[in-house]
């Protein structure tokens, strides 16, 4: 499925944005990650190194240019040229592998949405908070949290299972995103949100206790089987 068309989205959006800026004076919106950092595609050096194989093997076994990106339903195929997409369980065709070209496809329209929303809050007086450069730094530098450093990566404990929605602790860390800007733009006192208080109870942010990890996080071999499962 290709993205939405930026000048449709931008006139629907405009119209949301009028709207709620139509019933409050105070509208505070987001912006959008880039989505090629979400865990649910993986890179090919990346996807090289969970196999075991150099980059080279894997773009000569499965078929892959260096640019392109694979979803979960890449892990369960043998070694062989993925193919596009598959058909999951209800008979959806969904993608195998992101070419380059659609990655590149996809970073751009983010980019052109981000500019409609940033143009529509400085229109509308609204508060824009930005998500967009809070994922690109936690994907290049992640963060520490009780001694853990903490990934966008699969496993990496910001992101849950499914590649797309963040753990508590990456909503803990969105939020805070929020507060931070709003008590900048309104000169407000919320206090922040205990990410580490929000850690103990994350089954996803495997915090080592006693030199042990946690048994309640999902193993990296158990969290391989649920890719595989899902996409059968």
């Amino acid at each position: 499925m290709d993205p939405t068309d930026p000048s449709t989205f931008a006139y629907l959006y405009n119209y949301a944005a009028t709207t709620m800026a139509g019933a409050s004076k105070n509208l505070i919106v987001a912006n959008l990650p880039d989505i090629t950092l979400t865990p649910y595609l993986t890179s090919v050096p990346k996807f090289a190194a969970l196999l075991n194989m150099s980059v080279k093997s894997v773009q000569s076994t499965f078929g892959l240019a260096l640019g392109d990106m694979v979803t979960p339903y890449a892990y369960f195929f043998p070694p062989m040229p993925l193919p596009e997409y598959i058909l999951d369980s209800s008979g959806n065709q969904v993608p195998v592998v992101i070419r380059a070209s659609k990655v590149s496809a996809l970073k751009d329209a983010v980019a052109a949405y981000n500019a409609v929303i940033q143009k529509a809050a400085q229109d509308n007086h609204a508060t824009l908070v930005d998500i967009y450069s809070l994922v690109n730094d936690l994907a290049a530098k992640g963060t520490v949290v009780g001694g853990k450093k903490l990934t966008t990566d699969f496993g990496g404990g910001l992101f849950s299972l499914d590649g797309v929605h963040p753990t508590n602790v990456g909503y803990a860390i969105l939020a805070n995103e929020f507060i931070k800007t709003i008590n900048r733009s309104f000169g407000s006192d919320i206090p922040p949100v205990s990410i580490a208080q929000v850690s103990k109870t994350d089954p996803l942010y495997q915090p080592a206790i006693e030199g042990k990890k946690n048994p309640d996080h999902v193993s990296a071999t158990m969290a391989d089987g649920l890719r595989a499962l899902m996409a059968r």
